[in-house]
């Protein structure tokens, strides 16, 4: 993706925990060298026939083996591309909100097809390693969230609404638009040097909004606040989790979460939709899922094999113009189509029953014409292909774990 998780399998191919001599780490102005007290030394091929650039490879905090610690944070760490001495962008998280500090660490990564890279990670206990690395994303319990590219918010039913960046002006501006107490301080509605909110939505699903079908009816969630928590916000991602805690209809009771990922120089931000029957009226067949709203005059553009769906129309509302809209389905398989007068629905197969959850996860994303990227349908084609080649997945084997002469 340009923003999404990617997914990846991992092998431990060698664990090796003898103690090694310490090897030389790159000097950066600014940045003192320092001994490290573990490192790990990762692979990351690309098997595919694609260039992949800017994508992340994620590795669990646990693969160090640490010993218990009070509290771990990005200075902890460091990361060097091995065939530069160079750092590339990371970050580390705290995933689980739990607040003992960071559970994965996260790196991005440009490979050519068939291309293979060693990257070094290490773990300094006793000194502080703070990277100096530009910002790329950020998030906020809007719930908003954005890349220096695209950015994008949500409400109501979960609907994705659209920031659109100009190519000659990349930035980070979701805070701008909103004061500490989020309330509206600037007209994005307005074409600005900044850019300008592209999705008009209606009374419909938008952009990868939250549908519920059954009783021969489609029933979104009302309009109004999300719960929202930030989870990550930093360099190289930006992760916003959004809720509601006890949706009532006429088919039962449920409750719905999201998480949503967006990466460093990605336009495009991964979805995962987890939804819990709480109780459960209605005997009728029940699906859950996502979709994209219909528009007048539209050039509609839907593969289901591939799991990819595309809308490019013109927009007149706020003098928007033509734009595009898509949603590329990470399982396709496990979808089933379905349309109202208002709507393309893509439903999750998963049985809806008391107690179960059902989870599914999307990928999406939004061009505006004026913004110097996609042009017409034809390009915006291209455009979700390379989102879709983004998403392939990258071999990471961790090949060595080192320790210091030092103790840990």
């Amino acid at each position: 993706m340009k923003t999404m998780m990617i997914a990846m399998s991992m092998r431990l191919l060698l664990m090796s925990c003898q103690p090694n001599r310490q090897q030389p780490a790159a000097v950066f102005p600014g940045i003192p060298s320092m001994e490290w007290t573990k490192q790990l030394t990762v692979e990351v091929v690309n098997p595919n026939k694609h260039q992949l650039a800017h994508v992340p490879v994620s590795i669990p905090i646990s693969a160090f083996k640490l010993d218990p610690m009070p509290f771990l944070e990005l200075g902890h760490f460091r990361v060097y591309d091995v065939q530069t001495g160079e750092m590339p962008l990371y970050q580390v998280d705290d995933l689980d909100g739990e607040g003992t500090g960071a559970d994965e660490i996260v790196f991005l990564t440009s490979l050519k097809p068939d291309e293979k890279r060693i990257y070094h990670l290490q773990f300094f206990k006793e000194f502080k390693a703070w990277p100096q690395q530009d910002r790329y994303t950020d998030a906020t319990n809007m719930p908003g969230w954005e890349s220096e590219l695209f950015g994008y918010r949500s409400y109501g039913p979960f609907v994705l609404d659209m920031f659109a960046k100009y190519k000659s002006k990349p930035g980070l501006v979701l805070k701008t638009f909103y004061n500490e107490s989020n309330k509206q301080i600037y007209n994005y509605h307005v074409d600005s040097p900044l850019g300008m909110d592209i999705l008009h939505v209606g009374p419909t699903i938008g952009l990868g909004g939250i549908a519920l079908k059954g009783n021969d009816q489609v029933y979104l969630p009302a309009a109004g606040a999300l719960s929202c928590k930030v989870i990550a916000s930093r360099p190289v991602r930006s992760i916003v989790t959004m809720q509601k805690d006890s949706w009532e209809n006429e088919i039962g009771t449920f409750h719905l979460h999201r998480t949503a990922t967006i990466y460093a120089h990605h336009f495009e931000c991964r979805i995962k939709d987890v939804i819990t029957v709480v109780n459960l009226k209605s005997r009728s067949a029940v699906f859950f899922g996502t979709g994209i709203k219909k528009e007048e005059n539209m050039d509609y553009v839907a593969d289901p094999a591939k799991g990819l769906f595309l809308l490019w129309y013109s927009q007149p509302m706020y003098d928007i113009d033509e734009m595009g809209m898509g949603i590329y389905l990470v399982h396709p398989a496990a979808f089933q189509l379905a349309a109202d007068d208002k709507n393309h629905f893509y439903l999750s197969n998963q049985s809806v029953q008391a107690a179960n959850s059902i989870e599914y996860e999307f990928i999406a994303f939004g061009a505006w014409q004026r913004a110097g990227y996609v042009t017409n349908m034809e390009t915006f084609k291209n455009f979700a292909n390379e989102v879709i080649a983004l998403d392939l997945p990258l071999n990471i084997n961790i090949l060595d774990l080192q320790l210091s002469t030092k103790k840990e």
